[in-house]
């Protein structure tokens, strides 16, 4: 099943299932669910299917993070788990392209 990024009435079914992963994922911990959960709604209120288009320092503000190595870590450790692809940008006037990568559960979005 195809997900529309602008219907967010997808929004809490994602998050649930995302949130139902990560309780099994013995390497991901608050900040990472955090992170991901801000990504995955500001992907919904950006309206663009992929890739999400984010300051890192947007998304550190969002999620509550402080330093750029916590927040580097954590973004290598979502994509190391296969819940994100990250495209860095290396020029602080372009946004980072993020890519989110849903396992979705079809009987879930029913």
């Amino acid at each position: 099943m195809m997900i529309n990024p602008t219907d967010i009435s997808h929004l809490p079914q994602l998050i649930a299932q995302f949130l139902d992963r990560a309780g099994k994922d013995p390497y991901l911990g608050t900040s990472h669910i955090a992170v991901y959960v801000v990504i995955l709604t500001s992907w919904f209120m950006q309206g663009k299917a992929t890739p999400l288009k984010a300051y890192n320092q947007q998304i550190m503000k969002s999620a509550k993070i402080a330093s750029s190595s916590t927040y580097t870590k954590l973004i290598k450790d979502l994509c190391d788990g296969g819940y994100l692809r990250f495209v860095p940008s290396f020029y602080s006037r372009l946004p980072s392209q993020i890519f989110v990568l849903l396992n979705v559960n079809p009987v879930l979005l029913g």
